[in-house]
């Protein structure tokens, strides 16, 4: 098949709260994102599909993350793991605003 991204999005996580005063992740903790991924149009023909993709890094289209709170010039480098979650307790959603012809 073939997969044509139609909008991007980004967040630091340690910015989910401010851009000016950081705050790194605690390991375990669940928390809640926002990711706006602006504004895109397209029509999607029957037998076609739309797919999300959440990932940790999208270089080089945005300066690498080193995991560490460091900055993209780190020396140190951390693995990190998403999870997304889909229960009653912490529902996941994507908002997608659809018109008909």
């Amino acid at each position: 098949g073939f997969s044509h991204p139609l909008a991007h999005g980004i967040l630091r996580a340690s910015a989910r709260e401010s851009l000016v005063e950081r705050k790194p992740l605690v390991p375990g903790e669940v928390y809640l994102l926002n990711i706006d991924l602006g504004h895109s149009a397209a029509t999607v023909v029957a037998g076609h599909r739309l797919a999300f993709q959440i990932q940790g890094s999208h270089f080089p289209v945005w300066e690498r993350n080193t995991n560490t709170g460091e900055g993209p010039f780190g020396r140190e480098v951390l693995v990190s793991t998403q999870t997304v979650y889909h229960d009653p307790g912490r529902p996941s959603r994507i908002l997608l605003p659809l018109l008909n012809d």
